[in-house]
């Protein structure tokens, strides 16, 4: 397995601890949850059952059968009427199953088997951990791709499963760095101008990654999956948010909101965008959006709470939503010829500040500040009589009495300042100081994919110079 060292590490010492372990896997689809799962604990696992999306009780309890008499050799079981019964079921079983080590008992899309019966099944699982799993030597792992549903009702339960939780892994999209080493295990050797575009289009989700083809272009990989009719991704925008969230429309209204926003957007932004009311709904959608790894909530700098951003992070919704058309798999080189145009160039500079915030911790340590307590943020300010507008792609403020002003830019080659650019940086600097009044010292930071050429213009202006390489980095 590439990566995932440190969530492997984690499940291994659950099996050689002293005590039962209940372990929650999140995260979004297609992440690999399910083969991490497998492949760190395939030895131990003694009982696994995966819900049936949309799947009645009926259904789940006869696949809940099914598993029970593959496991435990068992044939002509009758379908338990509830959970209470079925977990009886499966303790009755595991205790015939005697080993030294721990047994793993492990549930997938957890959120398919309980929307069934709400929440008579997080009262059974409860008793089943209260009552029997944590004295008896189990590992139970329980995980689902509706993440913001497992918060809510194991994580953060009032009732028998509260504070029962002993691990809970977050699993994310490979970084750069973890999506090129998945890419050289396939034998594909691409440079890093590449693998950002690759990563803009798809992001590191591991199940889309794996589908790429050796010997073909990334363009040609690109069109075969998500352009061609037949293509793995070709359905996967709908499908993605259909297998997530209960009234997909909504959330779907959010993400198409958000994808039209550059510099993010206010909750009042995408209350008139949406046209979501504001109230309780519109709050678990924006909190499942962000548990579940498709938005990042960020402060602006002035840190207030009404100005809280929500900003689209999921790099393949806004592939999908800007270039994933009725029309788009009508050409074949449709793909090809889009690159060439500025719709495209527009695109990769807002996909390219995406990739940024989400490898901030490699930005952190480009500019050797680990030691310094940091937090990132963003910046608009518009227009008024006393001051002009002016957004800043990225800041980063420093408990050493220093702000950073990021510049992002998604160049095929080494960027060449002239004076306008160079004034146009010095008065976003102004204009930043003047309207926050900060007494911190503002450095001006780049990063860029190929960094680049000094002469005149830039010399002295930029306090860090981070290329594509430095995102790559682990």
């Amino acid at each position: 397995m590439v990566g995932r060292e440190k969530e492997r590490a984690i499940m291994q010492e659950c099996l050689l601890s002293n005590q039962s372990e209940f372990i929650a896997v999140l995260g979004r689809r297609r992440v690999g949850k399910t083969y991490l799962i497998r492949n760190t604990l395939k030895g131990d696992i003694v009982f696994e059952v995966t819900g049936i999306q949309n799947g009645t009780k009926v259904e789940q309890f006869d696949n809940f059968r099914e598993q029970l008499e593959t496991y435990f050799d068992q044939t002509k079981l009758r379908n338990p009427k509830s959970w209470l019964e079925a977990f009886s079921l499966l303790k009755k079983f595991l205790e015939t199953k005697k080993t030294k080590r721990k047994r793993v008992v492990f549930f997938d899309e957890l959120p398919w088997l309980a929307e069934s019966s709400k929440a008579k099944f997080v009262e059974a699982l409860g008793h089943f951990w209260n009552s029997w799993a944590e004295q008896n030597n189990i590992v139970l792992v329980i995980c689902g791709s509706a993440a913001s549903w497992i918060v809510k009702n194991i994580v953060n339960t009032k009732g028998g499963l509260y504070n029962r939780l002993t691990k809970r892994i977050m699993l994310k999209p490979f970084s750069l760095y973890g999506t090129n080493k998945f890419l050289l295990k396939k034998d594909i050797i691409i440079d890093e101008y590449e693998l950002l575009q690759l990563y803009m289009a798809l992001g590191g989700i591991p199940h889309y990654l794996n589908n790429i083809v050796p010997n073909r272009s990334i363009a040609e990989n690109i069109t075969s999956l998500c352009f061609e009719k037949t293509g793995l991704l070709h359905n996967e925008f709908e499908n993605l948010y259909k297998a997530l969230f209960v009234n997909h429309e909504q959330y779907i209204r959010v993400i198409k909101a958000l994808a039209n926003s550059k510099k993010g957007l206010t909750r009042q932004d995408i209350i008139q965008l949406s046209e979501i009311p504001d109230g309780g709904t519109l709050t678990t959608i924006l909190k499942d959006l962000v548990q579940c790894d498709f938005i990042l909530e960020q402060n602006h700098f002035t840190q207030k709470k009404k100005n809280t951003i929500y900003r689209l992070i999921d790099e393949f919704s806004l592939f999908a939503l800007k270039f994933m058309t009725e029309g788009s798999a009508l050409s074949k080189n449709y793909w090809q010829l889009t690159m060439d145009s500025q719709e495209y160039k527009i695109w990769t500079g807002y996909a390219f500040e995406n990739v940024c915030f989400r490898h901030q911790d490699q930005i952190v340590r480009a500019m050797n500040l680990e030691a310094i307590q940091t937090e990132f943020s963003s910046f608009y300010l518009r227009a008024s009589d006393e001051l002009p507008g002016t957004q800043i792609d990225m800041v980063l403020d420093r408990a050493d009495n220093v702000i950073n002003l990021f510049e992002i830019k998604f160049y095929n080659e080494p960027i060449i300042f002239n004076y306008a650019l160079a004034q146009a940086l010095r008065t976003k600097s102004a204009v930043f100081k003047a309207s926050t009044k900060t007494r911190k010292n503002i450095f001006v930071s780049l990063i860029s994919v190929f960094g680049t050429v000094s002469n005149k213009h830039n010399s002295g202006l930029l306090a860090h110079d981070i290329t594509a390489d430095s995102l790559c980095k682990p």
